[in-house]
C-alpha cells in the first residue's frame, strides 16, 4: 500500500469569498490539504508561528495588502 502525501497549501486572499472558492477548489483534490486561510501575508505568518501550520505551497492575491 502506497503512502499518499498531501500538498499542504496556504490560501492568502483579502477577499473572504475568494478564500472560500479557492479553498473549496483545492480541497476537492485528493492530494491537496488547505492548512490555513489568511487575509494577508502578515496574518498567514502569524498563524504559522502560533499554530505551527506549515505549507509546501501557497496561493496569493497579487494585489493583496501587506504581502
Amino acid at each position: 500500500m502506497a503512502i499518499v502525501r498531501k500538498y499542504r497549501v496556504l490560501v492568502v486572499d483579502d477577499s473572504p469569498v475568494m478564500q472560500a472558492l479557492i479553498s473549496r477548489m483545492l480541497s476537492s483534490m485528493s492530494e491537496v490539504e488547505v492548512v490555513v486561510t489568511a487575509l494577508d501575508a502578515f496574518e498567514a505568518r502569524l498563524d504559522r508561528l502560533v499554530n505551527g501550520a506549515f505549507a509546501r505551497a501557497f496561493t496569493a492575491d497579487r494585489k493583496s495588502t501587506r504581502l
